[in-house]
């Protein structure tokens, strides 16, 4: 049966005959833009056409292109598993629809009706983010909930107490893990009497309560590497006895380790499933020169036959940047460099953007924190609050967490310093980290972060400050590994050329 338009590489021809006479399941190792996405959708054409496939995808923005471009295609359904576990909570509450709430804020708001104000204060971010990485890891739905489970999350994601004195504790850390284990329980107690859910509930509830999913006999799962315990686990309850699963995913892109997903995800799954390895090699967006670029890191990913040369350049800062357009993007490590760059185009005349609308909320709630009423009292405060819990996480071998407080920290101190002398003011502050953020902004220079631009890709990418990759922070092995994946992420954003940055702006 012929399923495809185009010639298949030897590569896609071997997982379309899989597909058509193996057996079991399979892991597809994919390469930076090999193809992923068509090669899968073709391959389902190979299935037996009675047997209903299930894709799921990360998020909502993939699940949308996948359900558009398999329209026609008989009994293939395309979601993300948040929306599977969304529908299974809906049946189990006897609710046509369930409103999400955003973020922790479900956490938040039962942490300050629960707590005792000082509680409260100290410990709510704490306990927030570690019961968001509970319900990832599936703690007292695939693990025990005990606390030596609770303390390898902590040690794992490097998280802190900030702002607690351990002498008005015997064990601080336990007392901590106490109020998660109850927090944790709170949050089921508010899904099930409230109607509250949020969505990591959307994962994590399905399993507690031992929902029932609509199962297929293939189930495919898109970018693997960024799967956690809770994703895995539903992808095996929407799989039918006897199924098949095609998961695509490539190890070397693995970068969200710090928001919970496994870094051996993709192990895991062949483990689980006994999945076959089928590689997806050729690297269909990158000219040549720019794949030999992250042949240096993944040496397995290959050019196209017919892939232009491209060209990779070394060039001072500034003149890199003046030679980017509007469809181009400049990529950092960090958020504050992006920052500085921002400000140097606009001095030049350069329209431009920063990815991360987020980014801008939670450096507006860092200046809200400080409750300063002049800009001089918010560098004096932020500087103190950033010396003193670096001292903490220092001392506590807690890297990941000092490294981001001071990217945000320099962010700030880079905007106040291009404030107008008639905006010297919070509020103006303020304002303008709204705006450098804003991620509406269309036909400008994009610059973001790499962990942002994760999925994307542009003519001309140029790589600002490359030396911090490694992040000197990063000092887990695991963090070292997502290290170097970023670096590979960052050069295959590229099609065209990419632009190594020599040198900083200075302010």
């Amino acid at each position: 049966m012929r399923a495809t338009a185009y010639a298949p590489s030897t590569f896609q021809q071997a997982i379309y005959d899989w597909i058509q006479t193996g057996e079991g399941s399979a892991v597809i190792i994919a390469m930076a833009g090999s193809g992923k996405t068509s090669t899968l959708i073709d391959g389902l054409r190979y299935r037996p056409a009675d047997q209903a496939a299930r894709l799921f995808a990360f998020n909502t923005e993939i699940a949308n292109e996948l359900k558009a471009r398999t329209v026609g295609m008989r009994g293939v359904a395309a979601s993300t598993l948040h929306a599977a576990g969304y529908g299974a909570l809906c049946q189990k509450l006897g609710m046509q629809k369930i409103p999400v709430l955003k973020g922790q804020s479900k956490s938040r708001a039962i942490c300050w009706d629960w707590l005792s104000r000082r509680d409260a204060y100290r410990y709510t971010p704490f306990l927030c983010e570690l019961v968001s990485l509970a319900k990832g890891a599936g703690v007292g739905a695939l693990l025990p909930d005990e606390v030596p489970e609770w303390r390898a999350l902590i040690r794992h994601h490097d998280l802190t107490l900030d702002d607690v004195r351990p002498s008005e504790y015997a064990d601080v850390e336990t007392y901590a893990i106490g109020l998660a284990r109850e927090l944790l329980l709170r949050t089921i107690t508010a899904a099930e009497d409230d109607f509250q859910i949020d969505f990591d509930d959307m994962l994590y509830l399905p399993l507690f309560w031992d929902l029932i999913l609509p199962r297929s006999l293939w189930v495919c799962l898109d970018e693997a590497q960024d799967t956690n315990p809770v994703r895995r686990a539903l992808v095996q309850r929407s799989l039918a006895l006897g199924g098949r699963l095609v998961s695509v995913g490539d190890s070397h892109q693995s970068i969200f380790g710090f928001t919970g997903a496994s870094i051996d995800a993709i192990d895991r799954i062949i483990e689980t499933f006994h999945a076959t390895t089928l590689p997806l090699s050729i690297c269909y967006r990158c000219a040549r020169a720019i794949v030999e670029a992250a042949q240096a890191i993944v040496p397995d990913i290959l050019p196209a036959d017919d892939a232009d040369p491209g060209e990779v350049l070394w060039l001072p800062v500034q003149q890199g940047l003046a030679e980017l357009g509007p469809q181009d993007v400049i990529l950092c490590r960090n958020t504050a460099p992006l920052v500085r760059a921002a400000y140097w185009l606009i001095a030049h005349q350069i329209g431009c953007r920063i990815l991360g609308k987020e980014i801008g909320t939670g450096l507006v709630k860092l200046v809200e924190q400080m409750h300063a009423e002049t800009l001089d009292q918010l560098e004096r405060e932020l500087y103190d609050y950033r010396d003193q819990q670096t001292a903490k996480l220092r001392a506590r071998g807690e890297s990941g967490h000092a490294a981001t407080l001071d990217d945000r920290v320099s962010c700030i101190q880079t905007v106040i310093n291009n404030l107008p002398r008639e905006a010297h003011t919070v509020p103006a502050l303020k304002a303008e980290l709204i705006r450098l953020f804003e991620d509406q902004n269309t036909g400008v220079l994009t610059l973001s972060t790499i962990h942002k631009a994760k999925g994307k890709e542009w003519p001309t990418v140029a790589i600002l400050q490359p030396e911090l990759m490694p992040s000197p922070w990063a000092t887990q092995a695991w963090e070292r590994q997502q290290e170097t994946n970023l670096r590979y992420v960052a050069i295959t954003r590229a099609r065209e050329r990419l632009i190594w940055l020599n040198g900083k702006l200075e302010e």
